[in-house]
């Protein structure tokens, strides 16, 4: 005769009914004989289409919520063991793991120890998977860096950062557009295909109490460094041309839509490279916009103003002025909308304005 005893619960997670013989002899052999579903020892029919990491910062730790999407091939679950697991997952030096997520403890989940991550034994039947976990690092008054590892071949990584005032640096993740989550802006950053294994660099710094983005000092850094470089070298110019002949207003303007031109080339490289956030790119790429077209204005006012009263055709205002008969004088970029051009181009590609310094500017 036998009775029940207890529930279990079996590798594909249903439940079994434990049974025991009533009136057991000492000595005496019960034996109960089970049947497992079918499995596939086989870790290369799991693949990591996607991972989604939210991260937080406030003044004293960084929260990590993870969420790693799991594909297994269409068949019978896949499973390991704990000497050969389908999955390690670790977290970077310093951090607490927090836990798993209720779906991701039926996934097998076997502590590693130490706290350097945990193990996916499985099984883990076909189809999609969410396998999520958090963690915490303690920060400190100049921010956080983390280096993350994944589990296996992470085709699309996204890292989400709650936007609290945050300037971020990465080798590995490229920016993305933010974007608004409920009451809450997340800056956004994306990588592909990330080996197994490889590092992840992310640094969070805080932004100062000056209120102003490290991005945007930076941007307002290039400005500042390409006016000093024109004053200082302004007087050497003056000095030299003292010498041979004097500078003329058209000689002056020139001079500075060049710095201007060298600060919107400068500026345009540190957004491409990531060093600034495109609102504060935007902005300051409007202000040396404008800027560069009062000059062009100016200079093409100066221009006329020398033809009128007749400069000598040796001297360099008129050698300017007949140079700018013959071709644009607008630098790299048109004095209506402020795309680059080329020098030969008599509209401009991207407004259709007249670059035709004689003409008048569309914008």
């Amino acid at each position: 005769k036998l009775i029940a005893s207890s529930d279990l619960r079996s590798d594909a997670d249903q439940p079994l009914k434990a049974w025991a013989r009533a009136g057991l002899a000492a000595g005496e052999v019960f034996q109960i004989d089970l049947t497992l579903p079918e499995s596939r020892l086989d870790p290369t029919l799991l693949s990591i289409p996607r991972g989604d990491i939210w991260l937080e910062l406030d003044d004293t730790r960084m929260t990590a919520t993870i969420d790693i999407q799991i594909e297994v091939e269409p068949g019978a679950p896949v499973a390991g063991t704990p000497d050969a697991p389908l999955l390690h997952v670790s977290i970077p030096t310093g951090a607490t793991l927090q836990g798993v997520a209720p779906e991701a403890e039926a996934l097998g989940v076997i502590p590693t120890g130490a706290g350097v991550g945990f193990n996916i034994v499985g099984p883990i039947g076909p189809g999609t998977t969410s396998l999520g976990y958090s963690y915490v690092m303690p920060a400190r008054p100049e921010g956080v860096a983390l280096d993350m590892r994944f589990p296996g071949n992470v085709e699309t990584l996204n890292v989400l950062i709650a936007d609290t005032g945050l300037a971020l640096e990465s080798s590995r993740l490229h920016r993305r557009r933010p974007f608004r989550s409920g009451t809450r802006n997340y800056l956004h950053r994306e990588a592909f295909n990330i080996d197994p294994d490889e590092i992840v660099d992310l640094s969070l710094v805080p932004i100062g109490a000056t209120g102003l983005p490290q991005s945007a000092s930076i941007g307002l850094a290039i400005v500042a460094a390409a006016a000093g470089a024109f004053f200082l070298v302004a007087p050497l110019r003056s000095a030299s041309r003292d010498k041979a002949a004097p500078e003329s207003p058209l000689d002056r303007i020139q001079a500075e839509l060049e710095m201007i031109y060298t600060a919107i080339r400068d500026l345009d490289h540190d957004f491409e490279t990531a060093k600034l956030e495109e609102s504060d790119y935007a902005q300051m790429r409007e202000e040396l916009r404008a800027e560069a077209i009062e000059l062009l204005r100016s200079e093409r006012e100066a221009t006329a103003r020398a033809g009128q009263e007749g400069e000598p055709s040796d001297s360099p205002s008129a050698a300017s002025s007949a140079t700018s008969e013959s071709q644009p004088q607008i630098g790299a970029y048109c004095p209506s909308c402020g795309e680059a051009v080329t020098a030969s181009w008599r509209f401009c590609s991207h407004c259709g304005g007249d670059l035709n310094p004689s003409g008048e500017a569309s914008g």
